[in-house]
């Protein structure tokens, strides 16, 4: 692998843990099994689901969400 770049220690498990180092490799090499986001959302905002599955389906319609 060729190393492209170095980014700051990053929070992948929870938000509220620890940083830690970690490796980004490209899709295209290694596709992930499942992927997650964190996405910040107000609270008393109502619901944010509807509007993160329009944007997903936006860039992939057969996405499950």
């Amino acid at each position: 692998m060729t190393i492209v770049g170095v980014a700051r220690d990053a929070k992948l498990r929870s938000v509220d843990g620890d940083a830690e180092s970690t490796i980004y490799v490209s899709m295209a090499q290694a596709p992930p099994v499942t992927m997650a986001m964190l996405i910040p959302h107000i609270a008393g905002s109502g619901s944010a689901a509807p509007r993160i599955a329009q944007v997903v389906h936006s860039v992939d319609p057969d996405q499950p969400v």
